[in-house]
């Protein structure tokens, strides 16, 4: 059972309703122990990219190996959002993520940046620099303005640097009876 981090910049007191509605029920019934959800709301306009917003995400990530299973490590982090956790959009700021992201490698926890797409739909909102390394961009988009679970939204895979073996580029996805169902696969 792998143990998660996932650090919440944006719904605070939003988090346990979304939790509940569409993560909980997708969850084998032991898991959600080690699904650590901090409430990061605290923390925005720290950058976790300085010496001491890692500091503080170190700390975070060493109180998630003590929750759950007790000295299970992390094995996944969770960012969400991407534009939060750095605070300042800035060329630098990106290299300074890519040293962060590797230092968690390094460590072997896999890391998942969750980052607002631009007006278009098209790219990650912000420097372009910030699409440099991670392995995989996925993105999720739905008609501007309408924000309900009845709009599907499309899903892409951008770009694919870990050359993963999926035919499927793109399909929809629609929350139906109470579950999340894949339409139309490209």
């Amino acid at each position: 059972m792998h143990k998660v981090l996932y650090l919440d910049f944006e719904n605070g007191n939003m988090l346990k309703k979304k939790f509940n509605d569409f993560v909980k029920p997708y969850l084998p019934e032991d898991s959600e122990s080690n699904l650590i959800i901090k409430n990061c709301m605290s923390h925005v306009g720290t950058d976790f990219t300085s010496d001491e917003g890692k500091k503080v995400l170190w700390q975070m990530i060493a109180e998630a190996e003590n929750a759950g299973t007790p000295g299970r490590p992390v094995d996944v982090v969770i960012i969400d959002t991407l534009e939060k956790f750095i605070a300042v959009d800035s060329v630098r700021a990106s290299l300074r993520l890519a040293q962060v992201v590797n230092e968690l490698r390094e460590k072997n926890i896999a890391v998942l940046l969750v980052a607002h797409a631009d007006e278009r739909g098209e790219r990650i909102r912000g420097y372009k620099s910030k699409e440099d390394d991670p392995f995989l961009t996925i993105i999720l988009n739905r008609e501007r303005g309408i924000g309900n679970l009845s709009t599907p939204f499309n899903v892409t895979i951008y770009k694919d640097r870990a050359n993963l073996p999926v035919e499927v580029k793109s399909f929809e996805g629609k929350f139906e009876n109470g579950e999340w169902k894949v339409h139309n696969p490209k």
